[in-house]
């Protein structure tokens, strides 16, 4: 993960306190069912649930009849009204809110685009938004055995272009506002499976707990049990991507993507939390757990750790007084396996992401604060190897900086966005 973001614009981080999440999908596609379920399979001490329709209702003098018969400013005009009333209710209550709404009608075929029913407000308001993403066919016999609704009959190739055009409007909208976007599939699930396997409710878990905050606490409690496994004076922190090998484990893991997921992702949002996060779905959609683990596997076969940092791992692995952490953006899983192959899995912990289980993600930032939380709260000396602009806040945190360099070019342009002050190393792998 050692793109380099480049647009000038940057999607600013939301100032609400508590999670609001946007339950979208094309009429047809059960959301009412999933938040029945969720009311059921999930404690909603903390958890509000509503309909979108129930709000505008409630709102409206003479509910969704009047409503429907206005024109599309005093529509609009009521959708913004509904959602700040929602945000301010769920601000005061201290409660997480799932809102589920629409963000496009399309039911006129003939009509060559959809009509937009969402408004600005919903983008300032909202921190995630779960696309219900249910099969075409599927809502197709749920609208036709739909009677307490008068819905058109639309072919299944016409629900099929509504959906993937709110899916990718929807991940466009949310990279350039700062909001956290998933697909969800499969929401039809028996109430007696448990749900660490039923992925639509872990995915709302997730964004329903998952904070800022609560990242960095889970990041510092996993590099806390790194250091008290031994009496240590000094600390090698190194990134992984491009830093141990030449190779970028999230550019292998999409390669044969004509859309380069991440690369969007980063251009757009920027190296954020929020950004971080957004990857961690991305894998997420891309395949589950058994399938993911064994891409991993096959990634990790490909990396081989340089010989010159694999030298220094070996080497260092002889002193006790001093201990060793990778501080990883990209998959930690790969990173994991990468050293277990190298017979160095119990000498150097792997710290980062990569899936919704591992409960935080590694940002830029939270690396910068593990550096810092080495020397100020464990009082170590702290060496940091980084290759990128993502390492920046890492290195300049260390109290020696080494940048690795891995070829020419690489030389006379990263080394010089990242020389950090006259102690920094420039360390030139031409082996590698």
């Amino acid at each position: 993960m050692a793109q380099s973001a480049t647009t000038s614009a940057r999607a600013t981080p939301k100032p609400a306190k508590v999670n609001i999440i946007g339950l979208y999908g094309i009429p047809g596609s059960d959301k009412s069912t999933f938040l029945e379920r969720v009311s059921v399979l999930l404690s909603t001490d903390n958890l509000d649930l509503r309909e979108g329709s129930k709000v505008i209702e409630g709102i409206v003098p003479g509910g969704l009849v009047a409503f429907n018969a206005l024109p599309s400013a005093q529509k609009a005009m009521y959708r913004e009204q509904g959602i700040t009333k929602t945000r301010d209710e769920c601000v005061q209550s201290g409660k997480t809110v799932v809102v589920a709404g629409h963000l496009l009608f399309w039911n006129d075929a003939q009509k060559t685009a959809p009509d937009p029913v969402y408004t600005p407000q919903d983008l300032e308001t909202y921190t995630h938004i779960l696309y219900v993403d249910t099969d075409p066919n599927i809502v197709a016999q749920r609208r036709h055995d739909d009677r307490d609704r008068a819905r058109p009959e639309l072919s299944v190739g016409h629900l099929r272009r509504w959906q993937e055009e709110e899916k990718h409007r929807l991940r466009q909208l949310c990279y350039e506002n700062s909001i956290i976007f998933s697909c969800i599939v499969d929401t039809s699930v028996p109430y007696k499976m448990p749900m660490d396997r039923i992925l639509p409710f872990a995915v709302l878990q997730d964004c329903w707990k998952s904070c800022e905050t609560l990242n960095k606490t889970i990041a510092a409690q996993k590099l806390d049990n790194v250091v008290t496994k031994k009496i240590i004076e000094a600390m090698l922190v190194f990134d992984a991507d491009k830093t141990l090998a030449p190779i970028d484990t999230g550019e292998i893991f999409f390669m044969g993507r004509k859309d380069e997921p991440l690369k969007t992702l980063f251009q757009t949002a920027g190296y954020t939390y929020t950004a971080f996060r957004q990857a961690t779905l991305l894998y997420e959609e891309a395949m589950i757990d058994t399938a993911f683990e064994a891409t991993c596997e096959q990634i990790a076969a490909k990396i081989s750790i340089c010989d010159e940092i694999l030298n220094l791992l070996q080497a260092v692995d002889q002193h006790n007084h001093v201990g060793m952490v990778i501080l990883t953006c990209g998959l930690r899983l790969v990173w994991d396996k990468v050293l277990e192959k190298a017979g160095l899995s119990k000498a150097v912990p792997v710290i980062g992401g990569g899936r919704s289980t591992d409960g935080y993600v590694a940002t830029p930032g939270t690396k910068a604060d593990l550096v810092a939380r080495l020397k100020d709260h464990h009082g170590l000396r702290v060496v940091a190897f980084g290759d990128s602009e993502m390492d920046l806040p890492m290195l300049k945190r260390a109290d020696q900086a080494v940048i690795v360099v891995v070829d020419e070019v690489t030389r006379t342009t990263d080394a010089a966005v990242l020389f950090v002050d006259d102690t920094t190393e420039l360390v030139y792998h031409e082996s590698l």
